[in-house]
Parts: structure tokens; sequence; C-alpha cells
């Protein structure tokens, strides 16, 4: 089966673990021939370029082929409407036709140049297209007029275009399948849920012991200690403050906060803090993460949403998340998350410490972590799911 994965509604860096990188493995891992088409609008740091000139491939570590189309380098490359823009990507099509694929899978629903998809399928109608969805009503909000122009009007014709060759578009989370719906108005029947995951090579949870042991002796931690994790880009909407507020002051028990990431400069006296039960780890690559989960008692996310909270799933890690109103309820899969509606330092000292008092509560969590979650946030289960015949 000849896969192809078009990335050019966001920035496509490799070495990361997004849905996009992730999928395109796995499915060169299930024997998969997998290529990715991608644009070069963007560098490292998701910054947007100027004007290029020619087609780029290179081969990635996975083994993917990846395909980096330029950029239209004409005075027409960029036409602002209410933030939208048209026309930028060269060559989509005829890429295409050059690898001539039995599936495509877009990432990222909204963009003009999807086009390309478009009217490959109707020459091949045989080709199987699959998108997935990666706004909700947080990253994609629909409040101001500009915002109702930019998706509801402009991006919900675009979505539609696109929808209409496709066998299904995956919603992410339970709120990215809302989005769908409301926002760009698709029907009912076209919309399906598509978690993300963690990379479970990168999870050896017979090591767990092991790893856990070492990362306590490298960082001071004692034995008994139970470890607290959060990480990513530490801000006031991640709530990273409440719940550091909320690990300092449990005194009647060893509970280190390990942390991990950037900090927004007005929580940078986290990231300086000079108490011993606080283990700042500074930022670390994508595989890194895996380790640090599994040498964790307990994940807690308490703000908004990130890739994260699947990751710490698939480590078999029981985690506390904040409840979106049911937006992210995919993250319970039977009782190895606590999903917490009111959000408070002293709410997350309560259950932090519910969970260190009462240990069968605990236990009863990871089982159903270490069990049902390892294998439902798998990507490579999430990969078989992804085009439905594989």
């Amino acid at each position: 089966m000849r896969i192809i994965h078009v990335i050019i509604a966001a920035a496509y860096r490799e070495g990361f673990g997004y849905q996009e990188n992730l999928l395109a493995q796995k499915h060169k891992e299930l024997g998969c021939d997998v290529g990715v088409i991608t644009w070069d609008r963007y560098n490292q740091y998701g910054e947007l370029l100027g004007d290029s000139i020619g087609v780029k491939r290179y081969v990635n570590y996975s083994g993917v082929r990846v395909v980096v189309l330029p950029t239209t380098n004409d005075s027409l490359r960029r036409i602002p409407v209410f933030g939208m823009c048209f026309n930028r990507t060269k060559y989509l099509y005829e890429m295409l036709e050059e690898e001539s694929p039995d599936v495509i899978f877009v990432h990222g629903i909204q963009a003009a140049d999807h086009e390309g998809v478009v009217r490959y399928k109707h020459k091949h109608p045989s080709v199987r297209v699959y998108a997935d969805n990666h706004n909700d009503y947080y990253n994609g909000p629909v409040k101001t007029l500009k915002d109702k122009i930019q998706r509801r009007v402009l991006g919900r014709k675009f979505v539609q275009d696109l929808a209409a060759v496709c066998e299904t578009v995956w919603a992410v989370t339970p709120w990215r399948e809302e989005y769908l719906l409301d926002v760009y108005g698709l029907p009912r029947d076209k919309v399906k849920l598509l978690v993300m995951g963690g990379d479970e090579n990168k999870i050896d949870i017979t090591r767990r012991d092991e790893i856990r042991h070492n990362f306590k002796k490298k960082h001071n931690i004692p034995e008994d200690a139970f470890i607290v994790v959060s990480g990513g880009k530490n801000d006031k909407a991640k709530n990273t403050h409440l719940l550091y507020d909320a690990v300092l002051s449990i005194t009647n028990h060893p509970v280190y906060l390990v942390l991990f990431g950037s900090y927004s400069d007005d929580l940078k006296y986290i990231e300086d803090s000079k108490d011993t039960r606080v283990i700042n780890i500074g930022w670390i690559p994508s595989e890194g993460v895996y380790d640090i989960f599994m040498a964790s008692d307990l994940a807690v996310f308490p703000g908004t949403h990130s890739v994260l909270w699947e990751q710490a799933c698939a480590c078999g890690l029981p985690a506390l998340f904040k409840d979106w109103n049911g937006g992210f309820s995919h993250v319970d899969v039977g009782g190895n998350s606590i999903l917490l509606k009111d959000v408070t330092a002293a709410s997350l000292k309560d259950e932090i410490v519910s969970l260190i008092e009462n240990k069968e509560r605990y236990d009863r969590m990871l089982k159903v972590a270490t069990t049902v979650a390892m294998k439902v946030f798998s990507y490579k289960e999430i990969a078989k799911e992804s085009i439905e015949e594989i």
C-alpha cells in the first residue's frame, strides 16, 4: 500500500512526536510504502520564511521519503484576507501524480492549497483520502467577526471541499470532533474520533523499575518519594503555577514535582526554584519524555491540552487532567485518568494526597493505565485505525 501524508496546513518538523510524524513512521513500520509531501514556508521554530525555489527531497530517520515543495514566489504569494492566505504551495497536484498513492492522508484540514488533493481524487476516484483536524474552540476561536469569517465562512468552504472527497475526517479529540460538526458544518457520518498517542517503540514497561531507580538516583530523590510530573510550554494557561503551589503545600508526604520544557516570563520563579522538591529538567527531545513519564507516579496537566496528555497515557501512567466540559474525555479509558472540573491549588493537592493515602485507588488507576490505556494510545494501533484498511 502506497500512502502519502500531505502536510501543508501547518509546519512540518522532523523529530517531533506529533501526529503527522508518528503516523507516517508507523505506516512505514507496518510495511507500507510511505511518503510525506510538505512545504518549506516554516523553519524549525515555526517561523514563516520568504520565497523559495525548487523541490527538495530526502529520506528521514524512519525511512520515509519526504518531498518539500516550494512556495509561490510572485506578488500573489500572500494575500491576507481575515488571516487567510491562498495559493502558496507549488506542484502539489503534480507531485501526487508522480507519487501515485493508494491512500492520501491530509494533516490539518483548513487550507486552500488542499485543492490539489481534491483535483487528484476527482481524476483518480479509487484513491482513498483521509484528513485529520486539530482545531478546536481554544486554538481556533470563533468569537470575533474576523474569527467567524476566517473559520465559519472561508475555512468552512475549504474544509467542506476537502471533506467531500474524504472517506473519513478524523478529529483527534472530542472537542475537535464537535468543532468539525459545528464550525465547519460537516455531516455526522463523515466525522470520527482518532486519538493521538505515543511511540510504543520508546516505551519499555519491563524496564519501569530500573528507569525509576536510575532517575531518582540521578536527581537525589528518595526511593519512597511520590513523583508528580508535568511539562511542555509552562505558562498560566497550563496552570503550572497552581500545580507548583499544590505540591509545595504537601508537607506530610515526600512528594516531588518534576517539570520539563520552557517557561513563560511570569513563571520564571518556578524555573528558578531552589526548593529541593522541584526538579527542573529543562527542554528535552521528544523521545526523552517517555522515560520521565515512566519514572513518575502521576502525570498532572491541569490546564490547556497538548499531545503530552496522550503520551503520558501511552506510557501507562495514571494521570490527572483538567476537565474541559468533556472536550478531552477520551484520555479516560476506564479509570486511568481523573478529570478535574474545579482546578485550584487546593483541589490539586487534595487529589494528589488522596492517591498517595488510598493505595487501592491508585493501584486501580495504574492497572487500567498499564493494560488498557497503553494499547489505546499506542501509535501503531492508531496507525492501523487511521486508514481503516491496512
